[in-house]
């Protein structure tokens, strides 16, 4: 351990070095990843981010101090890795709006390289001795006697190097993962996921009182419980479906919430033996019995206007096979309608970015009589339409609970004379 670096006479911070090699370790990740048309915006983006990451961690750390320290001790110690996202996240989101870039996209290409970068700052951490490891006999734990924050009599276990270990393989995995083409968020997405779980874990080997505590859990712990619900929101708001139609059979494939959640029906005319016709559902192979004469009690339509609210569509493509055996003109009126009708459905699913990848394809088929549609779409969740819903959700079940709960107070509360 060498809290200080001396480079010809000149005495440099160890804790500081480290992380200032990991910001141009970083840095020297994310630049390649981004266009080369998008370089110098990415640079105005990643400068109004470090500026927020700074004033987060500090503001963070300040939070979560202990009580005595002096007023240049607050502005020199340390920092916390969640402001630092918070206020990074945060300064990235407003400049790229103002720049009118996709945040998410850089999300995803800066995720693998904040991973590398956090490892080697966490090196840093080590050689300063602070957010030291429990107490733990060698040749797990080691002596840290020139340390700045930790106890030098008392072997403890280095933490620090097994979270960097942590943080720089999932770095490296994440720029595997992302060689692939992915999804909007997925790769930022996963990143939150996994470090949540990381710093969770590694949470419960700390030793140090600085990072703070509420109930039975650190606040580094509670801040890793949310990081991972945002980052499983973020990675599980595509949904990829697939349709196919032909004649009175219809088939759905879905993979739902980023795969977490594949779903397979089919529908369709069936005659049996007896030359009844029937309408049959199967959901993974397994028949569903539907009543397709009992109306329904409930009109949904505001719910489902507030659904599609929280829904983007990315990708939607329509294909379609027509054809009247022997009559070509009214298999041309027939191309003609179906075409409108796909037109209008890829209208009315335009994102309002422009940014939709859209084709619709009919095709006539004057030979035989048919009818075949295949369809395929790829749809986002709006995060943070959905995050306000939830909120609100939330609050109308807490009001709710809150009158029942008031109503029955006041019943109880009654004289029985005047029941």
């Amino acid at each position: 351990m060498h809290p200080f670096f001396m480079c010809g006479g000149v005495s440099i911070p160890a804790y500081g070095a480290m992380v200032a090699l990991g910001v141009a370790v970083a840095l020297g990740l994310f630049f390649p990843r981004v266009g080369k048309g998008r370089r110098l915006r990415a640079a105005g983006i990643v400068g109004v981010a470090a500026l927020g990451a700074l004033l987060g961690a500090k503001g963070l750390y300040l939070l979560t101090m202990p009580e005595g320290l002096a007023f240049r001790e607050m502005l020199l110690s340390g920092f916390v890795f969640y402001g630092g996202l918070i206020g990074g996240v945060a300064g990235g989101y407003f400049a790229a709006r103002r720049m009118k870039e996709s945040f998410v996209e850089l999300m995803d290409a800066a995720a693998p390289c904040i991973a590398v970068g956090h490892g080697i700052g966490r090196v840093g951490c080590f050689l300063a001795g602070c957010c030291y490891g429990r107490p733990m006999a060698p040749p797990l734990g080691l002596l840290m006697p020139q340390a700045l924050g930790a106890p030098h009599d008392v072997a403890l276990f280095p933490v620090q190097l097994l979270e960097a270990a942590l943080n720089i393989s999932l770095g490296i995995f994440l720029l595997i993962y992302s060689r692939r083409r992915r999804e909007e968020g997925q790769v930022a997405g996963l990143y939150l996921v996994a470090y949540a779980g990381i710093r969770f874990c590694v949470e419960f080997l700390r030793y140090d009182a600085v990072r703070g505590f509420a109930g039975a859990l650190s606040t580094g712990q509670w801040m890793s419980i949310l990081a991972w619900h945002a980052g499983l929101l973020l990675f599980a708001r595509v949904s990829v479906i697939d349709i196919g139609l032909n004649g009175a059979r219809a088939a759905i494939s879905a993979r739902l919430f980023g795969g977490l959640l594949p779903i397979k029906a089919e529908a369709g005319l069936y005659r049996d033996l007896a030359g009844k016709l029937s309408f049959q559902v199967k959901v993974r192979n397994k028949p569903v019995k539907v009543n397709l004469t009992r109306r329904a009690e409930v009109d949904i339509e505001d719910e489902l206007r507030a659904l599609l609210g929280l829904l983007r569509v990315r990708r939607l493509r329509l294909y379609a096979v027509v054809g009247v055996g022997g009559d070509a003109a009214l298999t041309a009126k027939l191309c003609g309608l179906v075409q409108a009708a796909l037109g209008t459905l890829c209208a009315l699913t335009r994102n309002r970015e422009g940014e939709m990848d859209k084709k619709c394809d009919v095709r006539p088929d004057y030979q035989h009589d048919a009818f075949h549609f295949a369809g395929n779409c790829i749809i986002f969740f709006r995060t943070g339409k959905v995050m306000r819903v939830g909120c609100k959700v939330l609050l109308k079940i807490a009001k709710g609970a809150y009158q029942k709960w008031r109503t029955r107070l006041k019943t109880s509360c009654v004289p029985p004379w005047k029941t």
